[in-house]
């Protein structure tokens, strides 16, 4: 999603634009699976994946 972001803002001479993603998608009302074991798992590997960048830009994002 963050790629397509970029491909728009590049379409509309944003492309030097920062970005910052703001929110990620963990439940926070419950849900199957949600346990707090679950929620550190979720949130190292956040963590792992903007350290990589996208394929677009593989430099960390800001998150």
């Amino acid at each position: 999603m963050v790629d397509l972001l970029y491909a728009a803002l590049e379409q509309a001479d944003g492309a030097n634009m920062p970005i910052v993603v703001s929110e990620s998608g963990w439940p926070s009302d419950g849900g199957f699976a949600v346990s707090l074991d679950n929620a550190g798992t979720y949130n190292a590997n956040l963590v792992m994946h903007v350290w990589g960048g996208t394929p677009k830009r593989p430099s960390p994002l800001e998150t």
